[in-house]
């Protein structure tokens, strides 16, 4: 049995019975507002890769940039760290990781004062450091596929120092995925990559 809502200009909504026989609960909001499809909601995340890693020194991920998503978000939670270390950004394409002198990158840490760094013609991008313990990482990364500047921000959160960074690559060039690397030690954790729509 199907529910039709007769609007007072002439149109009509029709609410579809499910095709099986399951039993199915819709539950409204208790307050007043508009239906929307998720299409108009805004900014979306698009889960596309999951990589967990342990006492690794790097964490590669490769055709994870595509054509799809302009913009992307990195997450990486890290569950236990061997010692301090900064972790860098390289990006990659087909298999081989681009390390010319194109990253820059201008950030600042907060551990107490405030610490300036900034770095250009660089052959990777630092993206944050973990100190004392395990740390977050929020990497935002515009436009890695197409053919032009590709931007970061990042910002690590925990132990001891709070970090933020911005930067780019200087060429223009498609990329599709990317490598983590840890100054020294290593660590523990998972990453997840979602495609922003």
């Amino acid at each position: 049995m199907s529910l039709v809502l007769q609007s007072s200009g002439g149109g009509q909504i029709t609410i579809q019975e499910p095709a099986t026989a399951s039993n199915f609960t819709q539950t409204l909001p208790a307050a007043t507002g508009t239906v929307a499809l998720t299409s108009n909601v805004g900014l979306s995340l698009n889960l596309l890769n999951t990589t967990s890693f342990s006492a690794a020194s790097s964490v590669t991920v490769d055709s994870v940039f595509s054509s799809t998503y302009t913009n992307y978000l990195i997450i990486v939670n890290e569950t236990a760290i061997s010692g301090n270390f900064d972790t860098t950004l390289q990006f990659r394409t087909g298999g081989s990781t681009n390390s010319t002198s194109n990253y820059n990158f201008f950030g600042a840490y907060f551990d107490g004062s405030t610490n300036a760094f900034s770095s250009t013609s660089a052959s990777s991008m630092n993206v944050g450091n973990s100190i004392s313990r395990p740390n977050t990482y929020y990497i935002w990364v515009s436009q890695p596929f197409q053919s032009v500047n590709t931007q970061v921000e990042s910002k690590s959160v925990g132990g001891t120092r709070y970090r933020i960074t911005g930067g780019d690559f200087a060429t223009t060039t498609s990329f599709d995925g990317f490598v983590l690397t840890c100054s020294s030690n290593n660590h523990t954790g998972s990453l997840k990559i979602y495609g922003l729509s």
